[in-house]
């Protein structure tokens, strides 16, 4: 095989290696990794940007995959896991939606999983889609 035919084929061969990788590659890019949001605050309100990351803040940036919370939570990404960082009742007394009838939830409508106080990310809360369970 002459030289410059060699070459030519070993191009080739890169060539289709890379052209190979190419979807392989931009499938790894796109998945989103889930992220863990700690509520830091029992309250029942969503006050944008006072430190304060709230069950319903929580929620509704699992919900939009970004933060609507102004800083106060983690944005979320995917499938999220939700870590009810205090040990604490949480008392929505404010009816947020009136899907199912009116509740202190917002609309859920993603998979989120919860995890009791301090669990982090073990998995061991329950996940749910479609409305609060």
């Amino acid at each position: 095989m002459t030289r410059r035919i060699r070459s030519r084929l070993t191009l080739a061969v890169v060539l289709l290696a890379l052209f190979a990788l190419v979807p392989v590659l931009a499938g790894t890019a796109s998945v989103a990794q889930a992220a863990t949001i700690t509520v830091n605050s029992t309250a029942g309100d969503v006050t944008s940007g006072d430190g304060n990351c709230t069950l319903r803040e929580a929620i509704n940036n699992a919900e939009s995959d970004s933060d609507t919370a102004g800083g106060d939570c983690l944005a979320g990404s995917g499938p999220d896991m939700i870590d009810l960082g205090l040990a604490l009742t949480y008392i929505l007394d404010e009816v947020d939606n009136n899907n199912n009838g009116g509740n202190g939830l917002p609309l859920i409508t993603t998979e989120i999983t919860s995890s009791p106080a301090g669990q982090g990310d073990k998995g061991n809360g329950k996940s749910g889609k479609g409305g609060p369970k």
